[in-house]
């Protein structure tokens, strides 16, 4: 309709008159095609950040941040897409991002980090980590020559050693359907990582001696932080400062040793010395900072765009031992889902790890997490508890609870810490699947809400073992209805709304959950 003219007629009983034309201009939204991204210079190199933008009288004033993203202030001159600034040593670590202004509104980019290196003082380096076979936490105290993850950790790659990497936020390297995704990106030197290795090994890095030394900032919760430093130095001396402000929670090595404070003996420190190679879990109860005794340079802080989410997510900051869940198709009513749709994974009716869809990724990856056993509260799955999935259609507005999933082939949908299954889902409003006509299911279930008997409709395809159990909403099974071998056709299975003692349930949410093979099936049963 952009450029439309438009005009009326006024008629009456002495004739006709037609307006002067007027003429309609449709503006396109703000939006943000590029995004900055970090630079690393050397000292007295120029870095150049840049943005795209769409939008109807686009201005740009780029700002800066030292302080970690908490103050902005503008940068006088810096009005067109393109920052391109002449770098100092005080400025690595700074952050950068551009304030968009646009005839339909006013939006930030996302922020995009300094690096600046004293590049003549920059003496190769080389490091070494010993891996034992499973679960380690490492950490580097040299900046890697190349910061992709999947390089630094190539020669385990090549021969076949690596299981997988993963970060404080649950984000992992792994191989999917015969690739490796790294959904980590870039190696981050405040940052330790969990690896998983099938036998011992020794991973060996490249690089040059770290001469920025980064203090480590920690969000409440769980991190996973980095040790930065050559020597072995006592646990305590470098935890010092959030012992003192009475922060530190607990800090764990990759064997379970920790240091807390156990009453009435104080804190206890099994960890001994913090050692080079090794990463380190530490839970905090407020934001804090870790500072190693060379350091020099301020915290820096990654933001993002926020997005409205609809499922609330029952753990706060990072989470705790988290599992990987990997969807490889993702459909609601029969088409797929669009940019801001919402994935929810619960154990029984709390959210474990949520995916609000950005319109573009083709393996969608949600990191969930365990239940942090230093909670009062339950906080995340339990090991072994049944995969729930949820969608919220961002377009309708609507929550729903009847989704079709399939396992992959060697995977399951059971919670396991540190574990990865990999699934496709089909979310519906109208109970009609594009998968019916190829898999059993449950057809339909009545009467539904019920008080004393319901039907359920099955229908069989093939001959497979069938198993249809009533679950609660906090995962726990009620009842079992079948687990038999049945030939294709249609079948009615019968619950007379009791549990496994044929006492009546209480009114309330029910889930039914058909499990054939690698498919899972489920709908909701409402008793009143």
């Amino acid at each position: 309709m952009n450029a439309n003219q438009y005009r009326c007629v006024v008629s009456g009983t002495c004739g006709s008159v037609t307006s002067n034309s007027a003429l309609l201009t449709v503006n396109n939204n703000t939006s943000i095609t590029s995004q900055p991204t970090e630079q690393n210079v050397c000292e007295g190199g120029n870095a150049n950040f840049s943005v795209t933008a769409n939008g109807s009288a686009i201005t740009y004033q780029w700002q800066e941040s030292n302080d970690g993203g908490i103050n902005w202030k503008n940068i006088d001159g810096a009005e067109s897409n393109i920052l391109s600034i002449n770098s100092s040593l005080e400025m690595n670590g700074n952050i950068y991002r551009c304030q968009i202004n646009s005839f339909c509104g006013n939006i930030n980019s996302n922020s995009a980090i300094l690096y600046v290196n004293n590049c003549q003082q920059n003496i190769t380096d080389k490091q070494k980590i010993y891996l034992k076979k499973g679960w380690n936490i490492i950490s580097l105290n040299i900046t890697p020559n190349n910061t992709d993850l999947l390089s630094i950790f190539n020669s385990i790659i090549q021969s076949d050693n690596l299981i997988k990497v993963q970060d404080e936020q649950g984000k992992a390297i792994e191989k999917i359907d015969n690739y490796w995704i790294n959904a980590i990106g870039q190696y981050q030197s405040t940052e330790g990582y969990y690896i998983k290795v099938k036998n011992d090994d020794t991973l060996s890095i490249d690089g040059y001696i770290m001469i920025e030394k980064v203090p480590l900032y920690l969000s409440s919760g769980w991190n996973i932080i980095s040790y930065q430093l050559k020597d072995s130095i006592d646990a305590e001396k470098i935890l010092s400062n959030i012992i003192a402000n009475g922060n530190l929670v607990k800090a764990m090595d990759e064997s379970g040793l920790s240091i807390e404070n156990i009453n009435p003996l104080g804190f206890v420190n099994n960890i001994k010395k913090f050692v080079p190679g090794e990463g380190y879990k530490v839970k905090v109860k407020a934001p804090s900072y870790i500072y190693y005794s060379n350091i020099y340079k301020s915290l820096f802080i990654i933001d993002s765009p926020l997005v409205d989410a609809h499922f609330e997510l029952a753990y706060k900051g990072n989470g705790y031992n988290h599992m990987s869940v990997y969807i490889t198709k993702a459909y609601i009513n029969n088409k797929k889902i669009e940019k801001d749709d919402e994935i929810g994974i619960f154990d029984g009716d709390i959210c474990v790890g949520r995916y609000i869809y950005n319109g573009t990724d083709t393996i969608i990856a949600i990191p969930v997490s365990k239940d942090d056993p230093t909670t009062p509260e339950k906080d995340g799955f339990n090991n072994n508890n049944r995969i729930i999935v949820k969608v919220w259609d961002a377009s309708e507005k609507s929550e729903i609870t009847h989704v079709y999933v399939k396992v992959k082939e060697g995977y399951n949908m059971d919670f396991v810490e540190f574990g990865t299954t990999i699934l496709e889902i089909e979310a519906s409003t109208t109970n009609i699947y594009n998968y019916n006509s190829e898999i059993s299911c449950i057809s339909k279930i009545f009467p539904n809400p019920a008080s004393d008997e319901v039907n359920i409709n099955i229908n069989i395809v093939k001959e497979e073992k069938v198993i249809i159990a009533i679950y609660d909403i906090l995962g726990n099974k009620i009842k079992q209805l079948t687990d038999n071998i049945l030939t294709p056709g249609l079948y009615s299975v019968n619950w007379k709304c009791t549990n496994e003692k044929e006492q009546l349930v209480i009114p309330g949410v029910y889930i039914c959950r058909m499990e054939t093979g690698n498919m899972v099936f489920t709908r909701q049963i409402i008793i009143r």
